[in-house]
């Protein structure tokens, strides 16, 4: 049928809009981008433009505040001084002898328990007062068991025994 196949075929490469490589294109010679993932990044900066809020700040948000990781600093000094102590060697679970390595804040961390820790500015995070030396187990035990909870954490509302 063909008496000449010709040597060479030119073949039509485009370049990407996006990452301007050069590619083959698949369907159609007006294609505008190599793969799918240019396509959606083209369009998310278009976005970007029309709508300033969608631009990515220059600098990322902290995890923590200032304030926070300060109180973070002070923590991690005074929870090693707290299971240090004689007292505070072993769990308080009744029936655990285990020794002591996490502390639990039996009424909570966030917050003041009282006007006294308010206007000296001792959170409950701080405030060894609520504390009670624990075993890794038991301190799982008390966020996910709401009867071992009940039995031996304080209550936020009037700082006595749950009941």
């Amino acid at each position: 049928m063909w008496d000449y196949v010709p040597f060479f075929i030119p073949i039509k490469m485009n370049t990407c809009k996006q990452c301007q490589k050069k590619f083959q294109p698949k369907y159609s010679s007006v294609e505008m981008f190599c793969r799918h993932i240019c396509a959606i990044e083209h369009e998310r900066k278009k976005e970007r433009k029309k709508n300033p809020a969608l631009k990515r700040s220059a600098k990322p948000i902290k995890k923590r505040s200032e304030k926070r990781a300060k109180q973070e600093r002070t923590y991690s000094v005074d929870r090693k001084e707290f299971l240090s102590r004689p007292e505070n060697k072993f769990c308080f679970i009744e029936g655990c002898g285990q020794l002591a390595t996490t502390v639990e804040h039996r009424r909570g961390r966030v917050g003041y328990a009282d006007k006294w820790a308010f206007t000296n500015n001792i959170p409950l995070l701080l405030d060894s007062r609520f504390w009670a030396g624990c075993c890794w187990h038991h301190n799982l035990q008390l966020e996910n068991d709401p009867k071992l909870s009940k039995k031996y954490q304080f209550s936020k509302i009037h700082g006595g025994r749950k009941t």
